[in-house]
């Protein structure tokens, strides 16, 4: 962005498709969890985390500070992946839009239109 609202344009798209992506996926992971489970590993994760416990310990809901990390580790990765998709996705955005732009220019180009 080159000007302050251009950035501010940036910043309301990429907002917009976060909420659209985080609403999206709620509806998605309600219909069909199982099939969620399976794409983001999410069980997976959630069973590597208890078997880190050990065999027979008993859980009392304390987690030791590896235990935080490492789970903070990884829903860093979630979100780190989710926002490089969503950039992917803006990109693809603009490009399309500069697309129309310019083909938007070009048809008023070559009708010679005066407007009066």
């Amino acid at each position: 962005a080159t000007t302050n609202t251009e950035l501010i344009y940036n910043a309301v798209i990429i907002l917009f498709i976060m909420e659209i992506d985080e609403r999206a996926f709620e509806t998605i992971d309600s219909v069909n969890q199982r099939w969620v489970d399976e794409v983001t590993k999410r069980k997976r994760m959630d069973e590597d985390t208890i078997s880190s416990r050990g065999i027979g310990e008993k859980s009392d809901c304390v987690l030791t500070l590896e235990q935080v990390e490492a789970l903070l580790e990884q829903r860093t990765h979630h979100l780190e992946d989710r926002l490089e998709q969503q950039t992917r996705q803006l990109k693809e955005i603009k490009e399309q839009l500069k697309e129309r732009e310019q083909t938007q220019a070009i048809l008023k180009s070559g009708c010679n239109c005066a407007t009066s």
